[in-house]
């Protein structure tokens, strides 16, 4: 799910809103190793930090989002910003601001998408239809994802209801450091304007995905069909 580039960003992202607090929510092989990672990071031992992106692929079976983190990495200390990303990471990254809450069904998460002002999803694998984004509107929660596959058909639905600047904060770039980038730029800003537009995203939801909603476009299409076809139902072999 590219939660890797969540938690490089996180440094960065603190800094920038001290009060905030990260929730990851679902199971896989990685949570250890990721809580591992986080702490080592706030530590100052990034040398173990680094040894765990390096070996990502045997954790996980794929390298990739791993070295998206050792890239951006080295983009920091060619541009001199590695420094004061560590100061950083022990400043802000204290374990008890990421919580991993493990798997919830959604007679749970139902109750956990409302709490929170923003939800990400750096997905690494093209969805034809991310439900999460669609759980995320429908809580009124603010959300930020890939922009590709059927997330950025989602994305793109939404762009008719808020102002294109607002839109474009919901895009993540999905290949590399630059995914990472976004979300230090973009999840301060989310942060700063979903208050704002949370009724706006649950009335997307209702109008644009709720099934009653979707039946009545259905019912109104087959009736300007039967109209337009005089009564009559073609059928084609």
């Amino acid at each position: 799910k590219g939660l890797q580039t969540i938690l490089t960003a996180l440094p960065e992202i603190f800094a920038q809103v001290p009060n905030a607090r990260l929730i990851v929510t679902g199971h896989g092989p990685l949570r250890e190793v990721l809580e591992i990672f986080i702490w080592a990071m706030h530590k100052g031992y990034f040398q173990l930090a680094t040894t765990i992106a390096r070996a990502g692929e045997k954790f996980e079976g794929k390298a990739a989002p791993w070295q998206s983190t050792l890239d951006f990495w080295e983009e920091l200390k060619k541009h001199r910003e590695w420094e004061n990303y560590v100061k950083n990471a022990h400043k802000y990254l204290q374990p008890n601001r990421v919580v991993f809450n493990g798997y919830l069904t959604h007679r749970e998460l139902r109750h956990l998408f409302p709490c929170a002002d923003v939800a990400i999803f750096p997905s690494l694998v093209i969805e034809a239809g991310p439900l999460v984004f669609l759980e995320a509107l429908a809580s009124a929660c603010f959300p930020l994802g890939t922009y590709f596959g059927g997330m950025a058909a989602s994305i793109d639905t939404v762009a008719e209801y808020l102002p294109s600047e607002i839109t474009e904060l919901m895009k993540l770039h999905p290949n590399g450091p630059q995914t990472i980038r976004d979300l230090i730029q973009k999840v301060p800003l989310a942060l700063h304007v979903s208050r704002e537009h949370r009724l706006t995203l649950r009335r997307i939801a209702e109008e644009r995905f709720d099934w009653q909603s979707i039946a009545k476009q259905y019912a109104a299409f087959l009736h300007q069909a039967s109209k337009n076809n005089n009564g009559k139902v073609t059928k084609k072999q």
